[in-house]
């Protein structure tokens, strides 16, 4: 549904332009967000923390119970929102299974951001482990955020023009009412529906929006309408009664809030949000108490589904194994396992933040009268202090967590466990202590999804790392500022310990998270980088001769072609080829190897290209796949389809393979038979199969291809069985045969004849002796190869992407046979699959493609030549 459009700019302008917005996006951000925090310390230096914390502690318990309801609402609603999309991709799934793939990927996104760790692999992962096809999700996806924008304009455009609300010029709005905010919501949705009623995309910048039917658009908008309402009931329930505010006041303050922590681009608009509401209140509502239900909030609509989410993970990961499920289950169970380690990361920094803020707010006051009687000083100075150091390391590692780092693992469990003691020694905080323990239970069945060997540092930290870490330690300093803003600071203070130094503790914290995170940075600037064992492109070693031998993958066999390096696994049991080309690192389909390894290769080549300066290229990677790359942060590009034949039922009986038969009596008739010689006997055979392969050349006016096709070599054909045509004892054509191990796939790779002496129809006629000697050797399938820019669609609300592609294949038999190549595949019937490139966004995808043109060509002179 929302797809990116494609970008005339020149690759190098796109690579500097991407760059710089790299750089810049990530720091706009950070500004916003201190400006918030500067705003509000300035605005409301007269409240004092224990009023604000008196009032959360205070909160009457049908109030929470009401917002732990609407917030139960608010899910359901955006559920439902899924459930109509699933509907609009035409997928019948159950409303149960869509709920908990829409509760669990909400939870995570909204506390932080879909971008910051997951992407939208959580949703990839999960609907994809339902049977929805990467572009189905991608889809949906686009639907909901459609829906979300739709109901925001529908509810906030008629409580801004119902009863306009004055706007406090200390809020730096262009307008002073609600009602411009209203119209202008209104003519949004109307364009957007106008749009829908008349099946136009619309294109915004770089992305292209299409759109559903009308009715199931109003739908979703009237859902999604009732999920804000929700929402906005929430909050209000929980802040104080105001005398002389309505519901509808307040819902048109709240609705401008949420809009303008949209705009911010901040996770969750935090701190921009709540200073909207707070300065849009009149001058006698209770700022205290205010901020109190805002944070009463945060944890009720934020932090509790994503504690439930958590504890969802862990339920799973600790019955691993131990339940009987469906098939259906069985799979999104599976599914909920992938992503763990995505949910353990969020884990980890979410605990890490709350001891970070906990070290700089005070302790209650009957709590520090305990600790008086029951705990030294020392002791309550050192867990202080050392609380607040965990919680910046448990952010730190939050980025070795998400890539699945053993080590990672071990020291967050460790320091969990330690955060979990520091918390209570240094104040009582069970409650702290309680969600530690939660993320640490949660943690610990997951040990066997963290299985890499690699350096915690090796890999540097992106842009957008750098920003959460320094929005985690500046908003943490900024709460203990404003907490102690009643302190009079002078150098003394850094040197008081007693038990009510609460001030005193947090300025020292502060300090020591600030040294801390200066030195992991000159840590990582400074250390080597660590790399895998690389092989160069030389003669593959018996290492991966013996993974190649062992791979179900029939396409394994290109390892062989002698122009590759090899990425291997740490217990050398898979490896990943690839190859540079300009300023790209180009991986050649999925890793070979247990799909276990598969995700560390990953990383580890995405991490290689990182160190390199080098955009990372995943180059003909499979449908069943997609979300790996998605959890890599790429985006996917659809290439076309690869056709594969079941053999178990391949017969050329029937009307359908009429065409077939026929192919067959010809070759009978001109003498034709078929021999499949076993690997390693091709040598006496060479001299004539080269003079086969230069005479189709010379026919073709065309060159030797590399990379992901097979070339003519003699140290390569010698490791596979060749299939030759013998036309009266002749051999007039053959092919290279890629057998997969188990005989779960066969394929073939190079298929030359000889133009002067072979029939018409002599491929065909292979190609169907083969998949006849395949089935009675007991091979699974038959792997067509790809038809390039096939499976692209052409309609107006297509991606551009996908238009593009199509508008090739139907009118760019100039370049290439893209419509003759399907159409001959099509005679075997294949069922057909989604075959992609994956790289780091629509602005790189030009460049990234012509560097593939010229890997696969032999250079950019390559690529204008056949």
């Amino acid at each position: 549904m929302i797809a990116p459009v494609s970008n005339s700019k020149s690759p190098a302008a796109s690579r500097f332009g991407s760059k710089i917005w790299r750089w810049v996006a990530p720091l706009v951000g950070i500004g916003i967000f201190a400006a918030a925090l500067w705003a509000l310390y300035h605005d409301f230096r007269h409240v004092r923390w224990h009023e604000l914390s008196g009032y959360v502690a205070h909160l009457p318990a049908e109030r929470i119970a009401l917002a732990i309801c609407t917030t139960l609402l608010s899910f359901l609603c955006l559920a439902g929102c899924d459930f109509l999309g699933q509907k609009y991709v035409r997928q019948k799934l159950k409303f149960g299974a869509v709920a908990l793939i829409s509760f669990i990927s909400y939870a995570f996104s909204m506390n932080l951001g879909a971008a910051v760790l997951s992407g939208g692999a959580v949703r990839m992962r999960l609907y994809s482990a339902l049977g929805l096809r990467t572009s189905d999700v991608a889809r949906l996806i686009g639907f909901c955020a459609v829906a979300g924008i739709c109901g925001q304009a529908l509810l906030s455009g008629l409580a801004f023009t119902a009863h306009p609300l004055a706007i406090s010029r200390a809020v730096p709005f262009p307008t002073d009412s609600t009602l411009p905010f209203g119209i202008a919501l209104f003519v949004l949705l109307a364009a957007i529906w106008g749009f829908a009623l008349r099946g136009r995309p619309i294109v915004l910048r770089h992305w292209r929006v299409e759109l559903p039917s009308f009715p199931l658009l109003a739908g979703a908008t009237l859902v999604s309408a009732l999920d804000w309402g929700f929402a906005v009931t929430t909050l209000i329930a929980l802040l104080p009664k105001i005398p002389g505010v309505t519901w509808s006041h307040l819902a048109q303050i709240i609705l401008l809030a949420h809009i303008a922590g949209v705009v911010s681009t901040i996770p969750g608009g935090l701190g921009v949000f709540e200073y909207v509401v707070v300065t849009l209140l009149p001058p006698s509502a209770p700022h205290a108490a205010v901020l109190g239900g805002l944070v009463a909030y945060r944890a009720v609509y934020y932090f509790i589904p994503f504690s439930i989410a958590t504890v969802l993970l862990g339920w799973r990961e600790g019955l691993h194994g131990k339940i009987k499920v469906t098939a259906s289950s069985r799979r999104v169970l599976a599914a909920l396992s992938s992503i763990t380690p995505i949910a353990v990361a969020l884990g980890a920094m979410v605990s890490g933040i709350v001891l970070m803020i906990s070290g700089s707010t005070p302790a209650l006051p009957e709590r520090t009268a305990w600790l008086r009687t029951a705990v030294p000083l020392s002791l309550v100075e050192t867990s202080h202090f050392l609380a607040s150091i965990v919680g910046l390391l448990l952010v730190v590692l939050a980025w070795s967590l998400h890539r699945r780092v053993r080590t990672a693992w071990y020291l967050a469990v460790s320091l969990l466990t330690a955060g979990i003691v520091f918390s209570l020694l240094k104040g009582w905080d069970w409650e702290e202590a309680f969600i530690l323990g939660v993320v640490l239970v949660m943690m610990i069945p997951a040990r066997r999804r963290f299985t890499r060997e690699a350096a915690l540092l090796a890999t540097p930290f992106t842009i957008r790392w750098w920003t959460v870490m320094a929005l985690a330690l500046g908003g943490a300093t900024w709460l203990g500022f404003f907490a102690f803003k009643h302190v009079e600071y002078s150098t003394e203070l850094w040197w008081q310990f007693s038990y009510s130094g609460h001030a005193s503790r947090f300025l020292r914290a502060s300090a020591g998270m600030a040294v801390l995170l200066a030195a992991i940075g000159l840590a990582q600037l400074l250390s080597p980088a660590l790399h895998r064992r690389d092989l160069a492109p030389e003669e593959p070693s018996e290492v991966v001769g013996r993974i190649v031998a062992q791979s179900p993958n029939p396409e394994a066999g290109l390892a062989f072609l002698g122009d590759k390096r090899f990425l291997l696994s740490h217990d050398e049991s898979a490896f990943l080829m690839y190859g540079a080309q300009g300023q790209s690192l180009i991986a050649l389909g999925d890793p070979i190897g247990p799909e276990e390894e598969w995700d560390d290769l990953l990383w580890d080549f995405r991490d290689e290209a990182h160190r390199r300066g080098a955009r990372p290229v995943f180059y003909q990677v499979g449908e069943t796949s997609a979300h790996r790359y998605i959890d890599l942060g790429l985006q996917l590009y659809k290439l076309g389809e690869e056709g594969r034949v079941p053999l178990a039922d391949f017969s050329l009986e029937g009307p359908a393979r009429k065409e077939l038969r026929q192919t067959m009596h010809k070759g009978q008739r001109e003498g034709c038979t078929v021999e499949v010689v076993p690997r390693g006997t091709s040598a006496e055979l060479l001299p004539e199969l080269r003079a086969i392969s230069d005479a189709w050349l010379g026919g073709k006016n065309a060159r030797e291809k590399r990379f992901s096709l097979g070339s003519f070599r003699a140290e390569y054909l010698a490791h596979f069985p060749l299939a030759l045509v013998r036309r009266h004892g002749q051999i007039v054509a053959f092919s290279n045969l890629f057998c997969g191990a188990g005989r779960t796939g066969l394929s073939i790779d190079l298929m030359r004849f000889d133009p002067a002496s072979a029939i018409h129809g002599t491929m065909p006629y292979l190609i169907t002796e083969l998949m006849l000697w395949g089935r009675a050797e007991g091979y699974g399938w038959f792997n067509l190869g790809v038809a390039p820019l096939s499976g692209l669609a052409r309609r107006p609300l297509a991606p551009v992407w996908h238009r593009i592609g199509a508008t090739l294949f139907s009118r760019g038999e100039h370049f290439y046979n893209f419509q003759g190549l399907r159409s001959f595949k099509e005679k075997f019937q294949p069922e057909w699959s989604g075959i992609y490139l994956a790289t780091a966004g629509t602005l790189a995808l030009p460049a990234a493609l012509l560097d593939c043109a010229a890997l696969i060509s032999g250079g950019f002179y390559g690529i204008v030549r056949k």
